[in-house]
């Protein structure tokens, strides 16, 4: 727990910086970015910047390789790359995602994150299908605000990456979790839409049979007013 509590106050530091910054327009560049922004960031999670063997700095899987700004590591193996892009860059940007996802991938790292310090985009490197199907989470610093419940999911979010949970898997065992529910949801849906025609004549049966009268069409609204959960 005061791991968590000490990040949330860590993040809502960051937040007054960045709220600075967009206020005053001011143009960081990606150094100044790394050391205000991302490096607290990095060290509030549990991992020590200034230890080698935990972070590297422009990191080369192999000589020819492109650096990536920081690299991960858990017993001297690369297993989260860190891509930062200044303050001013625009994470939508294909190029800055094909890149980070491409450098994880060359390397054998299953997890990268994309940020420039107010935005931090995780990935799965070696999730099956396009970059956006890759896409686990977002998170934003920028836009918090008071929201108490926008920073617990960033807190939530960001605690994933950390050296203690990280550690130990958890976000792979979330990637699972989630993509297990979106497959079965889609197949549902696509089931549901289906035989949907068949599904209302029997919720009219039903009905009918307990001499309830509801038309069709009531019937149709509600379903699709429903989120059903089945237990």
């Amino acid at each position: 727990m005061n791991n968590i509590v000490n990040l949330k106050e860590l993040v809502l530091k960051i937040q007054k910086r960045i709220k600075k910054f967009k206020k005053e327009n001011e143009k960081i560049g990606e150094e100044n970015t790394k050391i205000v922004l991302i490096n607290p960031i990095i060290n509030g999670l549990g991992w020590d910047i200034e230890d080698i063997d935990e972070v590297r700095y422009e990191y080369k899987n192999k000589p020819q390789d492109n650096p990536v700004d920081y690299c991960i590591l858990i017993d001297n193996k690369p297993k989260l790359f860190i891509e930062a892009k200044s303050f001013n860059k625009d994470l939508e940007d294909h190029k800055w995602i094909g890149q980070t996802i491409s450098y994880s991938s060359i390397a054998g790292v299953e997890w990268c994150v994309l940020t420039n310090g107010y935005e931090y985009k995780i990935y799965k490197t070696n999730a099956k299908g396009p970059v956006e199907k890759k896409l686990f989470k977002i998170v934003k610093l920028s836009e918090l605000d008071d929201d108490e419940s926008k920073i617990n999911y960033t807190i939530q979010v960001l605690d994933l990456l950390s050296k203690d949970k990280f550690t130990k898997n958890i976000i792979e065992n979330e990637w699972e979790r989630e993509h297990v529910d979106l497959f079965i949801k889609e197949a549902l849906e696509e089931i549901f839409n289906k035989k949907y025609n068949s599904i209302i004549s029997s919720v009219k049966k039903y009905l009918v049979n307990k001499e309830i009268e509801i038309s069709k069409k009531d019937i149709k609204d509600s379903l699709e007013r429903l989120e059903i959960q089945i237990r």
